[in-house]
């Protein structure tokens, strides 16, 4: 855990890709002050891989660092975003 310019004590989360039959997992990590951070990091991540078909069906899973899946979001396409 690292503190911020204002104090605060910044937490790591881990990124990972998964889909039934891969997972690619992230084993650096980002920084973010509060889960809420994570959360928004976690969505534009799962929007920038929307933009490929490659990442349909694929899961962003964000874990702690003891390894608690602490929340998920779907890649789904562009279409189905927009609608």
């Amino acid at each position: 855990m690292v503190s911020s310019a204002l104090g605060s004590a910044m937490k790591r989360y881990f990124f990972d890709l998964g889909n039934k039959s891969e997972a690619i997992y992230d084993f650096r990590g980002h920084e973010v002050a509060t889960l809420d951070a994570a959360y928004q990091l976690a969505e534009l991540m799962a929007l920038d891989l929307e933009v490929s078909e490659d990442w349909l069906g694929w899961v962003l899973m964000v874990r702690n660092p003891e390894g608690e899946n602490i929340f998920s979001i779907p890649v789904r396409s562009a279409d189905s975003v927009c609608r």
